[in-house]
């Protein structure tokens, strides 16, 4: 089969993050497994191309495909019917099979836009759904786990798939199968000390239970991949792909430090040109003083540290199980490193009140991380904050499954309130943070003597913009 997977452009939601972008990992992933298992696979950015449906339509008669696969998150639903609507008008003999979190959450509805939905992690099923249309095997269908399909006019759903437990199994990425190349992404790349750069996953899976995280696709067991499989993808990266900075997105890198520091051990062993980051927020209760000093001889610059609140009882009513007196020492241990910190602040959880959200105003002043991001809660399909909101509360923005969302995490907006959390607080508090955290005597020099490239400078210079825009409106 020939196969072109896409990643949608975000053009029906407003309100998003749209300052670091990656080639799309997941998909990447997927091409890599159909072509180990014979077909042929392209993966197509439209996000970084910002190409809307004519566009894209134009790319695919190009190529050509059998099958097009579309990844479908909550920013991208309304689009991605919409644009699977017109690919079935123009191309009426190629098959559609529609992925993500959305899909997964809705397979029913989604059977109506694609023929085939491929539920939760898709490299596996993928696969074997390539296979069983090569062939013209469509009954063996039914033996698939984790996908929905058509059968004789109706609409089936196997039983859901085990999650991939031998992360090892996989095949690396392959950013030769990317279009655009990846030459383009290094010139719209900001906030980076090195290009090019190139993401890498060391493990998929999350054991903890923020109410606010969505993982519908890659569950609650966390999964890990081995040092040296790790290793050698890094390897790769920089001789295959010329990589000079990796960024490492997993959720939880120092959840099992041992494995943690025998990566770095490999990669301080190998001595290769190369920066590297940790750019989610990595869990302050698993970090020492041996995996830091670890991290700064494997050459990290930078971490991002989850924090969400400075409030005990909201910490708790969040179910992330994190001590706030952790939080301070690990951040001045980054600092004290030379490594720096970025942390992420939430505000307009359930209960949030203008006592508690001040509170995670002072307490992010005092441990002080480099860099402070602040969001208004959101409530995604699939999460406990969504069935909260749902049962307790009233959506001021209207979020479901069907329609997915219009604006995202960065509109400044709102969206929703509980008996004790009101917007017009939560919006008050947002922009009162921003202003409170970084309009300081010395702060901001202490961001800029922390930066070490004109791809960071400009970087914060965007974010001033960004930071005058949303919190000093009105």
């Amino acid at each position: 089969m020939k196969v072109l997977l896409i990643n949608p452009y975000i053009q029906n939601c407003g309100g998003y993050y749209g300052g670091t972008v990656y080639p799309p990992l997941g998909l990447l992933y997927i091409a890599a497994s159909l072509k180990k298992g014979g077909h042929s696979a392209k993966v197509l950015d439209a996000v970084i191309l910002r190409l809307a449906d004519d566009g894209l339509i134009e790319l695919i008669r190009e190529q050509t495909p059998d099958m097009i696969g579309l990844t479908v998150n909550i920013m991208t639903v309304k689009g991605c019917k919409l644009l699977a609507v017109k690919l079935r008008a123009t191309f009426p003999g190629i098959k559609i099979v529609c992925g993500g979190p959305m899909p997964t959450l809705e397979p029913e509805d989604w059977l109506d836009y694609g023929d085939v939905v491929v539920r939760g992690e898709g490299e596996l099923a993928a696969t074997a759904v390539c296979d069983c249309y090569e062939d013209n095997r469509m009954e063996e269908l039914r033996d698939i786990p984790g996908i929905s399909y058509w059968q004789d006019g109706r609409k089936e759903h196997n039983p859901r798939q085990e999650l991939i437990l031998d992360l090892d199994a996989l095949p690396f990425p392959d950013y030769k199968d990317l279009y655009p190349a990846l030459d383009y992404y290094n010139k719209v790349r900001v906030g980076s000390r090195k290009v090019p750069v190139l993401p890498v996953y060391t493990s998929r899976g999350c054991p903890f239970g923020c109410i606010f995280c969505d993982k519908t696709v890659h569950g609650s067991k966390f999964r890990m991949r081995s040092p040296g499989n790790v290793m050698e993808e890094i390897r790769q990266l920089y001789r295959v792909h010329g990589a000079k900075q990796v960024d490492v997105l997993d959720d939880n890198f120092s959840s099992d430090v041992p494995r943690a520091e025998a990566i770095l051990d490999l990669v301080i062993a190998e001595r290769m040109p190369l920066l590297f980051t940790i750019r989610s927020g990595i869990r302050v209760d698993k970090v020492t003083p041996g995996l830091v000093a670890k991290m700064k001889q494997a050459k990290f610059f930078k971490v991002a540290v989850g924090v969400e609140t400075g409030d005990e009882a909201m910490m708790k009513r969040m179910k992330k199980g994190l001590a706030l007196d952790k939080v301070k020492p690990v951040i001045r241990m980054f600092r004290d490193a030379g490594i720096n910190v970025h942390a992420f602040f939430m505000v307009g959880l359930p209960g949030d009140t203008p006592e508690t959200m001040e509170k995670t105003i002072a307490f992010a002043k005092e441990a002080n991380p480099h860099i402070a991001n602040f969001s208004i809660a959101l409530p995604l399909p699939g999460t406990e904050l969504y069935a909260y909101v749902r049962k307790e509360g009233k959506f001021l923005v209207d979020i479901n499954t069907k329609d997915g969302i219009s604006v995202g995490i960065s509109s400044g907006c709102g969206f929703f309130e509980d008996p004790v959390t009101r917007a017009e607080d939560v919006v008050r508090y947002y922009k009162k943070a921003y202003r409170s955290f970084y309009l300081r005597p010395g702060k901001i020099a202490d961001i800029l003597l922390h930066m070490d490239s004109f791809g960071e400078i400009l970087w914060i210079m965007r974010g001033v913009k960004d930071l005058f825009r949303s919190v000093f409106s009105k």
